[in-house]
């Protein structure tokens, strides 16, 4: 229920499953679903008890030497030092995640986190960084064919491309991406949509408009071919 968008009625069965966990002693069902609890309770702006399901999901992997059980939760408290407005170890956190992935071989968390570092990149103007990371993580979403994952990256590269200054490239993309409501798995575009589209705003005019009602013709293959298309930029 929580991938599908439905949080609040998943957290219930959640403690449900946690505590049949806690009877068994299942130590390793125990890190999966605190560290579910966690995202829950992030989600809702409750972050110190966020850390706190988190760090003891995270002990219980390192203790078991679990390596992708790690990558999640390392990952996740990057999350949660972005939301606390500790970006320096977000960046920090978010980008051991998208090395774990890579090393665990779990692609689709690596475009994740490599989706969430450009984010962390826009907010703070670098946008040579926040292209690159963008590229990588819209390359490994398409190779995958993750719906979600391409459509954050398209967002995010319309968006560089607006911050540049190139308007015919940020109308299109930006047209073909804008009614999407991409959630599962990691739901990043809907998370950071909002400021993508503030961003995007500054660049309205009519050359902007133009090129996005083109773009809303895009079908998405279209769309990521062009986000990806280094000398179109």
């Amino acid at each position: 229920m929580d991938i599908s968008g439905e949080a609040e009625a998943a957290e219930p069965l959640y403690e449900q499953s946690l505590a049949l966990f806690e009877e068994l002693g299942d130590e390793s069902g125990r890190a999966v679903l605190l560290h579910r609890l966690g995202v829950c309770a992030m989600r809702r702006g409750a972050l110190e008890h966020a850390r706190d399901l988190v760090e003891a999901s995270d002990e219980i992997h390192v203790r078991k030497g679990d390596g992708w059980g790690r990558t999640q939760t390392v990952g996740t408290l990057g999350a949660i030092a972005r939301d606390s407005g500790d970006v320096e170890r977000a960046f920090d956190l978010i980008d051991q995640s998208a090395a774990m992935a890579r090393d665990v071989g779990v692609p689709w968390w690596e475009s994740g986190m490599l989706a969430e570092l450009a984010s962390l990149f826009l907010n703070v103007g670098d946008l040579d960084k926040a292209e690159t990371r963008a590229r990588h993580a819209l390359a490994l979403a398409d190779q995958l064919r993750d719906r979600a994952g391409r459509v954050f990256g398209v967002g995010l590269l319309a968006t560089v491309a607006a911050q540049r200054g190139q308007l015919e490239r940020a109308g299109c993309l930006w047209g073909a991406i804008e009614d999407e409501d991409a959630g599962a798995p990691l739901g990043g575009w809907r998370r950071h949509r909002q400021t993508c589209e503030a961003l995007i705003r500054r660049a309205s005019g009519p050359q902007f408009e133009r090129a996005r009602a083109r773009g809303r013709a895009l079908p998405l293959d279209a769309a990521v071919a062009l986000a990806l298309d280094a000398a179109d930029a």
